[in-house]
């Protein structure tokens, strides 16, 4: 297929979409693209406050800081979540996200003022990682294949949490960018499953894009930089079952991940899916749960807890 198909078929697609869903009415859809937008621009600029440990602490941007604390509130509270619905389908995925990150970010504050400062700012990171976790559940949505340029060359320790922001701002590339070059030095080369830059990056090539030939790439490089190459070498066979649509293989622990990783992503297809009764759901519901609390990966850990209270 070439681009020009490309075009038409996404082009047909998202004409289905808007046609057939009862969800996303102009004004909705209009009010989620500024909602998103505002939020994608607050989290820009809080970036070089959010993500550093002196600058949070600094006395002199105490007003900044909660001036973006309230902004990302106030805009996450605005969005639409039956609109999104029309991408994903009704499932309590966002509104359930949303929720997360409005508590999130109401504590930060509260925790800020009160000079609470490291538990401030992992709340901060948390909502953040909310959005990653519900930019990448789904293959759906704009994805804006250049990193943003200030973000990408602040320095900041929290390594992961910079790729989850480009994660967050649906930069994948950025992301994978970023492990590829200033994040590989920092990757644990005894134990590379185990490792959260590994599985991030995982979780964006394979799950968001679909991208089997940086994956398959990656893993190469990781096999000639440790001895322990026994998960790998069951990520590398996954990633090809993955990719043909074969079964994956069998394993234990971190060698699971990429097949726990698609098996999240055929759960939220048949979640999205019309044809699946909401009584089907709950039980899809359960297992994905399940399947997230076996990624063992910190950064989605919130959407096993609302796949949790949603199979209730």
């Amino acid at each position: 297929m070439n681009e020009h198909q490309e075009d038409l078929v996404k082009n047909r697609f998202l004409l289905f979409l808007l046609v057939l869903s009862p969800f996303l009415y102009a004004a909705d859809a209009d009010k989620w693209r500024a909602s998103m937008q505002t939020l994608s621009a607050t989290l820009i600029d809080a970036f070089p406050f959010f993500y550093s440990s002196t600058e949070f602490r600094d006395k002199k941007n105490e007003a900044k800081i909660l001036k973006n604390l309230e902004k990302l509130a106030a805009h996450t509270h605005s969005l639409p979540a039956k609109a999104g619905e029309a991408w994903i389908g009704a499932e309590p995925l966002i509104a359930g996200a949303q929720a997360d990150i409005q508590n999130n970010l109401k504590l930060a504050s509260e925790r800020f003022r009160q000079g609470k400062y490291e538990e401030s700012q992992k709340l901060v990171h948390g909502s953040v990682q909310s959005c990653f976790a519900c930019h990448t559940a789904h293959q759906v949505g704009p994805h804006f294949p250049a990193a943003n340029s200030e973000v990408m060359a602040m320095a900041t320790p929290f390594t992961l949490g910079k790729a989850i922001v480009f994660g967050a701002l649906r930069q994948f590339d950025g992301a994978l960018d970023l492990i590829e070059k200033a994040g590989y030095a920092q990757i644990n080369k005894k134990n590379p499953a185990g490792d959260d830059l590994v599985k991030l990056y995982m979780v964006v090539a394979l799950r968001a894009e679909q991208n089997f030939t940086r994956a398959e790439a990656f893993v190469n490089r990781l096999m000639k930089d440790t001895q322990n190459t026994a998960a790998l070498k069951r990520w590398s066979e996954d990633i090809k079952a993955w990719q043909a649509g074969t079964p994956s293989g069998q394993g234990e622990g971190d060698a699971q991940f990429v097949a726990h990783l698609r098996e999240s992503l055929v759960l939220h297809k048949q979640v999205a899916d019309k044809k699946t009764a909401p009584k089907a759901k709950k039980e899809v519901y359960t297992k994905l749960a399940a399947a997230y609390a076996a990624l063992s990966f910190e950064p989605l850990n919130d959407l096993a807890t609302i796949y949790t209270r949603a199979a209730k």
